[in-house]
């Protein structure tokens, strides 16, 4: 509801396979994907590796409430917070 708010259109889906097909129906209107690691059937890190191979340039968000996806995605907390403060601030310089 927040995105909405600030005039943004979301997009809901299920689990990672409905994700794709919302993506492959809007195609370059998606403009950003806000994604958990963890979801029933098509993971977000799976996920994210499918859309790079169509949309490289598309930025992708990951998100968990589970301290141990981290660790099965084998991703050291300090990078991902490395990683989402580098991507933060590269938006910020693009608006």
């Amino acid at each position: 509801h927040e995105l909405q708010a600030l005039g943004y259109t979301v997009v809901l889906a299920a689990d990672g396979a409905s994700a794709l097909e919302c993506l492959e129906a809007r195609g370059a209107q998606v403009r950003a994907i806000l994604t958990d690691i963890r979801m029933p059937g098509i993971g977000g890190l799976e996920l994210a590796s499918r859309v790079r191979e169509t949309y490289p340039e598309l930025p992708i968000l990951m998100m968990t409430v589970e301290p141990s996806a981290l660790q099965d995605a084998r991703l050291p907390p300090d990078q991902v917070v490395k990683s989402a403060i580098a991507w933060l601030v590269e938006r910020a310089h693009y608006h």
